[in-house]
């Protein structure tokens, strides 16, 4: 992603950085002038700082406390324990008084004041504690955070009772400064925002292929009907939710439907000449559909490939389930009319997957759903294989 490196000499060099989206800080990065050069390797040594996607990291060199934080793994010891590295810092806010984040390679949250040219760790540890003669085990906390805050922040006359209570949390360190600035009037050279929830939306409109696989007793005018596969309309909005984390890589896409099937089917009963049967059905059935799925999208050229998998829910909106039977008995002939199928489930469970590409505002997807059918008697089985053709635009 666009972004620039600054140097030990001052110079500025622009050009592109290999973004991560980093959990843990980088111990190095690569960058590029341009696309087609090769890349360059940088590390703390070799940089002050450098910036992508609206966020900052200062070289610096460290004191970083190593005791453990996992609850399993504390110790019956309160003194702290150090360990120097160069490392880069993000900046969570800089100015005046400044608020550095930094994540070591067993995910333990460290933070940073700068007091001239050097950064400051705000000190904070967990460590356990007998007490008694009856063995008693407590947690015990360090939280000399607190203090060095309280005298780095001394100018605003309110901040000591929102330190009072403080988490050792980027939270709750990020709200305390923001109420540093309010309270003395300070603005920041640079404050890290963190990316907000993004939602799309749009319309999807195309066609579906739906298949009926039936199974069971008592049913033969259903299960040998010779159904076809139905095709037809598919309309609806989508919500897609797009985490930040990974480039945009991932969203959370929830959509609402409307999708039908029709068939139609004959089953012929013959018993000799004099006793035949043919029994036609009709099964048009209407249902609105919440899809939830997980998307992953990836870039091809001018294009995005993207994949999606999760679950489907449908209600049954609107149903013709009719049943028609001419019978012919010697020299009479009657015909009989009713109900296909008298247990009929109004809710549908499935399971979704589907490939597809987006090129600007317009995507074009094809689809597969599982559904667990229309059947709620024990002696019939439907299983729905649906088929989607999809269109979509972002509004």
């Amino acid at each position: 992603m666009p972004g620039y490196i600054l140097q030990w000499n001052g110079d500025t060099l622009n050009g592109f950085i290999d973004y991560r989206n980093w959990v843990r800080n980088p111990g190095e990065i690569s960058f590029k002038a341009t696309l087609s050069d090769e890349k360059s390797e940088f590390t703390p040594a070799r940089i002050n700082c450098f910036s992508v996607s609206g966020k900052i990291y200062e070289s610096a060199v460290l004191e970083i406390e190593t005791s453990p934080v996992n609850m399993q793994f504390l110790l019956y010891d309160p003194g702290l324990h150090f360990k120097s590295d160069t490392a880069f810092l993000q900046v969570l806010f800089r100015g005046e008084k400044s608020l550095y984040y930094y994540v070591t390679s067993d995910e333990k949250d460290q933070f940073y004041i700068r007091q001239d040219t050097s950064f400051r760790l705000l000190i904070y540890k967990k460590y356990l504690v007998e007490e008694g003669d009856n063995g008693n085990i407590y947690i015990a906390e360090n939280k000399d955070y607190t203090e060095q805050l309280k005298l780095y922040l001394n100018d605003c006359e309110t901040i000591n009772k929102k330190i009072e209570n403080l988490k050792y949390e980027k939270n709750s360190l990020e709200n305390l400064f923001i109420h540093y600035s309010k309270c003395t009037s300070k603005e920041f050279d640079f404050r890290r925002i963190d990316d907000e929830p993004r939602f799309e939306i749009g319309m999807l409109g195309g066609v579906s292929l739906t298949n009926l696989k039936l199974s069971g007793t008592g049913y033969d005018y259903l299960i040998e009907a010779g159904y076809d596969l139905s095709a037809n309309f598919t309309l609806g909005m989508f919500f897609d939710f797009i985490r930040f984390r990974n480039k945009h890589k991932w969203s959370w896409c929830n959509e609402l439907l409307l999708t039908r099937f029709k068939v139609e089917g004959q089953y012929y009963q013959y018993f000799d000449e004099n006793n035949q049967t043919t029994t036609y059905t009709t099964l048009d059935f209407l249902y609105q559909k919440w899809n939830t799925m997980a998307r992953y999208k990836f870039p091809a050229g001018k294009l995005f490939l993207f994949a999606n998998a999760g679950i489907s829910g449908g209600v049954l909106i609107g149903e013709t389930n009719t049943m028609t039977r001419e019978i012919k008995f010697y020299d009479m002939e009657r015909t009989e009319d009713g109900t296909a199928l008298n247990h009929v489930k109004y809710y549908e469970l499935g399971f979704m997957a589907g490939l597809g590409t987006r090129f600007k505002k317009f995507s074009l997807e094809t689809r597969f759903e599982l559904g667990n059918g229309f059947s709620s008697d024990e002696d019939l089985s439907v299983i729905t294989n649906r088929y989607y053709f999809l269109l979509g635009y972002r509004f």
